[in-house]
């Protein structure tokens, strides 16, 4: 499984989840606002992309300080 989230620009802010292995089932994942570097991000929208073998979704996100 993989979680992902970027900027307008297709630029990857922050991997949630990166390669892991879970059993299915439900589960949440809470973004903090702060990207890979630890710098914090500004309010806007952005988009995230979920994978778990083969399959993959992609939506958008409003981020609100």
């Amino acid at each position: 499984v993989s979680l992902a989230i970027y900027n307008m620009l297709g630029q990857r802010v922050k991997n949630l989840i990166d390669g892991e292995l879970y059993d299915a089932g439900g589960y949440s994942v809470t973004w903090d606002g702060w990207d890979n570097l630890g710098n914090t991000v500004s309010s806007g929208v952005y988009i995230y992309r979920f994978t778990a073998g083969e399959y993959s979704d992609v939506k958008r996100m409003m981020f609100i300080k």
